[in-house]
């Protein structure tokens, strides 16, 4: 009876261990499920000189204080391939920032890529600078540029393999 107690004591333990690590992973997987938000925070239009570039990142209801990355990708409207990416700083309550100089009048198109828990996210806002005006732009461009993509890369082998 003596060698059962320890025995039971040592199950027990063990016993509740696994249930604490079901927890851990319970909460983990719930986490992964949580989208990662990152609302920019800039004006729609703004006046030709510096600015500054905000995004809040959140994760549920939690403000993100420790993203990875958050960089800001910045082009003029049809000059997407002449992009700047700006390392943006954590500021305050989940806010990163950045400052920027817009030079001349025109549509400019400022992408955040924000990776944290994880996640990565790249929300795009458009911004009239100076005499510019949105609703002139017609169709804005396109995150993705289909025409940019290697076609080596994304072919698809149309053989049998019989």
């Amino acid at each position: 009876m003596k060698k059962l107690i320890p025995f039971i004591l040592f199950i027990s333990m063990m016993l509740l261990a696994a249930c604490g690590d079901e927890d851990t992973e319970e909460s983990s997987e719930a986490d992964s499920l949580t989208p990662l938000e990152a609302e920019v925070l800039i004006d729609e239009e703004l006046e030709v000189g510096e600015a500054s570039l905000e995004v809040r990142v959140t994760h549920g209801d939690e403000q993100v204080e420790d993203a990875n990355e958050v960089m800001f990708e910045v082009w003029e409207n049809g000059q997407k391939d002449a992009s700047e990416m700006l390392e943006a700083e954590h500021t305050e309550e989940g806010i990163y920032q950045v400052d920027y100089s817009f030079e001349t009048d025109g549509i400019y198109h400022v992408q955040p890529h924000v990776t944290a828990r994880d996640q990565h996210v790249m929300p795009r806002h458009d911004i009239a600078v100076g005499d510019a005006n949105l609703e002139d732009m017609g169709e804005v461009e396109e995150t993705h540029d289909m025409d940019d993509m290697d076609d080596e890369d994304h072919s698809h082998d149309d053989e049998d393999d019989h």
